[in-house]
């Protein structure tokens, strides 16, 4: 969960300073940034920032109770009272990113990407996304393992020429 926040932040921030960067280039136009907003909302991006903040609400409360499990009551209510409050910030992150996607893409292939979306293929897609993400998730998990364990012995034995032995 961490990680996947961390990537989507990582892809907020990024669209965010790209879009600063291209502040001198025109704004998108209101039709452009609809357009963008209704892709984000079909490939599932939009989907992906809506749990961002209760996720980190579940973790907080998750951390809080490991530590203090007599708190559980009140974590609980205060979890419950700050959702409001922390769910507000996200329209500020959609906004970052729909205004990246329209600065980088044209009004035309933002249409022509929505007209996807909405035909049989783009449709078939979007089912099959979740899937694809789930598979690619578990064999990128599996090249973290096994990579991460030949960095280790590599960076060993290397260091073992140079007399450091951990």
């Amino acid at each position: 969960m961490i990680k996947k926040f961390a990537a989507l932040a990582a892809f907020v921030c990024a669209a965010s300073i790209s879009t600063m960067a291209s502040a001198a280039d025109a704004a998108p136009s209101a039709n452009a940034l609809a357009l963008a907003n209704r892709l984000m909302v079909d490939v599932g991006i939009r989907g992906s920032l809506d749990v961002i903040v209760p996720d980190m609400l579940t973790e907080l409360q998750t951390h809080v109770l490991q530590t203090h499990p007599e708190a559980e009551g009140a974590i609980h209510e205060v979890i419950f009272a700050l959702a409001p409050e922390f769910g507000k910030t996200e329209q500020g992150a959609i906004d970052a990113v729909a205004t990246s996607l329209a600065t980088h893409m044209s009004e035309q292939a933002l249409a022509a990407s929505v007209a996807f979306f909405d035909g049989p293929n783009g449709k078939e897609y979007i089912k099959a996304q979740p899937f694809m993400l789930q598979d690619m998730n578990a064999a990128l998990r599996a090249w973290r393992e096994q990579i991460s364990v030949s960095m280790v012995t590599r960076a060993r034995e290397e260091l073992k020429k140079k007399g450091i032995d951990f």
